[in-house]
């Protein structure tokens, strides 16, 4: 990022300072130890990230503090207050923010983080050899903050996070997918056996027999219980007319023998019992006159009314017989309405099992239609479901560490490997080249996710560590550089301010002079600001300003 311009209020030792920067050449700042050279870098990155390289605090207790500073055309500047209290102002954004921490991750997003602005821009004694003295795995990391690679880590995490919630849903898919096809197999065996118990019914042997059939039946045994009742009462009445000709019979009968018990009563009495008189032979006469006219008139109703007693019991007889007929008749009929009714009911009972059996087979069949239905779509979710956790695996390890990562990492080693040895080739020659490597394979096999950093012609083949002070410092100024270019290639953006801040400690004269052409060479693209009490350094640049501190 290219800064034009830094005024600082309140911060660390200045009270006041007013840097303005040109786009390229070198820009000389010297001053003795504790003059605050280093401040207009610390004012920068308060600036922009509210924190220091160093990590330290630069404000000063119960006072108002501010550094402000214009980066690639835009003006972003934090301030104090005497209570504590930081705010970031970033007018030149046109957005607004509603916390501090919302307008610093926009800031992050414009410009980066303070770590990779400071091992790419910032070169200094304590952070030379960040990148050559840190380990395998440390030089990954670096390399993928510096190449942006973070972006890939969100994406991956999410991608991770949708792949596993694509596996469940798949999974569920599958379970559903099996549940329904075993409901499906559970349905046709339902349907079978439907067809089955269905087919093993005995057809009924009534089946033409209706309702109306057994109304004829019972309107038939009511007609008969009818002639029945209708006999029975002829037979009643004609049984009274018997029983009133044989009264009358008893009657005469009676009669006549109560005359001849009172004739023969009278002719042995002989006297009366009451006036102990002679019973006479007027009164025998007329008891025998009455007991005649009895037998004569008992013999005259029997004459008279024997043929009506005969024609009476005849007739008795006959309601009998018509009535002993009409009641088998109707037994019959009873009978023959109870079968019908039975029939009736038994065929019913049949055809109703046999359409319960239908449809329960129509349901059963319904059921198997829906759930073949259902088995389709299922099947097209669970291929859906299949095809999504192979997009999000296929996808997952492309963000992977083995992916496109590896990819872009192994394609910037290759570009970083040249540049590096570039700039050894003006500091140290071509007697001093590295090699980086994506990959370094283990005692046990296999590889780690590392890049290893061979050094040759120093060290005696104990590479980067047994390398002289100078040639470290030699190899460190190249990777700073290389990093630089690599990072402002990966970020798309023109090459920014360099701060060189007492990082040429160890180099001797040749080293210094190495060095000095080194920055003279990045100095015609960029800002390159050297920060220096080493009288041998400032004398061989030639700086287009120079700031004197302290």
């Amino acid at each position: 990022m290219r800064v034009s311009k830094l005024a600082l209020r309140g911060f660390m030792s200045h009270d006041q300072m007013d840097v303005e920067l040109p786009d390229r050449g070198v820009v000389l700042v010297t001053g003795p130890n504790g003059a605050g050279k280093s401040s207009i870098v610390e004012g920068v990155a308060a600036a922009v990230w509210g924190k220091t390289t160093r990590g330290a605090s630069p404000w000063r207790d119960g006072e108002k503090g501010s550094a402000a500073v214009e980066v690639d055309e835009e003006r972003v500047e934090r301030t104090r207050s005497p209570a504590g209290r930081t705010k970031v102002a970033w007018p030149t954004s046109g957005a607004k923010y509603d916390t501090a921490r919302a307008a610093q991750t926009a800031i992050d997003a414009r410009w980066g983080d303070l770590a990779t602005w400071q091992r790419t821009s910032v070169f200094s004694a304590s952070d030379a050899s960040t990148f050559t003295g840190a380990t395998d795995a440390e030089r990954k990391r670096m390399l993928e903050r510096l190449l942006g690679l973070g972006r890939f880590d969100a994406a991956h995490k999410a991608v991770r996070a949708d792949l596993r919630t694509a596996q469940a849903d798949a999974r569920d898919a599958e379970r559903a997918h099996e549940a329904t096809l075993a409901r499906l197999q559970s349905a046709k065996d339902a349907v079978t056996a439907r067809a089955e118990a269905l087919a093993a019914l005995a057809p009924p042997g009534d089946a033409g027999l209706t309702d109306a059939d057994a109304d004829d039946a019972d309107a038939a045994l009511a007609a008969l219980d009818a002639e029945v009742r209708r006999a029975k009462t002829e037979l009643r009445d004609a049984e009274r007319a018997q029983a009133e000709v044989e009264r009358k019979l008893a009657a005469a009968a009676d009669k006549a023998r109560d005359a001849q018990r009172a004739l023969k009563r009278l002719e042995s009495m002989g006297e009366c019992p009451t006036c102990q008189q002679p019973i006479s032979e007027h009164r025998l006469d007329a008891a025998r006159a009455a007991a005649a006219y009895a037998i004569d008139a008992a013999d005259a109703c029997e004459a008279a009314e024997g043929d009506a007693l005969a024609a009476a019991r005849a007739d008795v007889e006959d309601c009998e017989d018509t009535l002993a007929a009409l009641q088998r008749k109707a037994n019959a009929a009873r009978a023959a309405a109870a079968d019908i009714a039975a029939r009736l009911q038994a065929a019913k009972r049949a055809a109703g099992a046999a359409d319960q059996q239908r449809a329960g087979l129509a349901a059963a069949q319904r059921e198997v239609a829906a759930l073949t239905a259902r088995s389709l779509t299922d099947a097209k979710t669970r291929e859906e479901a299949a095809e999504e956790v192979a997009l999000l695996e296929a996808t997952e390890g492309v963000l992977g560490t083995r992916g496109v990562r590896a990819t872009v990492t192994a394609s910037a080693l290759s570009g970083l490997e040249a540049v590096a040895n570039h700039w050894l080739g003006r500091v140290a020659g071509d007697r001093i080249t590295v090699t980086l490597g994506a990959s370094t394979a283990l005692k046990g096999g296999g590889t780690t996710d590392t890049i290893d950093l061979v050094v040759h012609g120093a060290g005696g083949g104990n590479g980067y560590r047994g390398a002289s002070a100078g040639e470290r410092r030699r190899i460190d100024v190249a990777m700073l550089f290389a990093l630089a270019e690599t990072a402002s290639a990966a970020a798309g953006r023109d090459p920014g301010t360099l701060w060189v801040d007492e990082a040429f400690d160890s180099l001797d004269t040749d080293g210094v002079a190495a060095v000095c052409a080194a920055l003279a060479e990045v100095a015609a693209e960029r800002c390159v600001v050297v920060i220096t009490h080493n009288h041998d350094l400032a004398d061989s640049l030639s700086p287009v300003q120079h700031i004197r501190v302290g």
